[in-house]
């Protein structure tokens, strides 16, 4: 039965997986920026204020 894996941290190690092992970087000093700067701004909003998404490159 066919199927495929997962993972995350980009790993140079999941070259060398059987079976092939599909990775997603993440780029953890982005991420924790971003986070501060949309904290900053929902917490100078008014109240009731729309929600915000934090787009992340695929």
């Amino acid at each position: 039965m066919p199927f495929s894996v997962t993972g995350y941290d980009d790993t140079a190690d999941s070259l060398y997986f059987q079976p092939p092992l599909t990775t997603v970087a993440q780029n953890f000093d982005l991420l924790g920026k971003r986070a501060v700067e949309l904290l900053t701004q929902q917490m100078a909003a008014p109240p009731g204020a729309d929600p915000r998404t934090a787009p992340h490159p695929i």
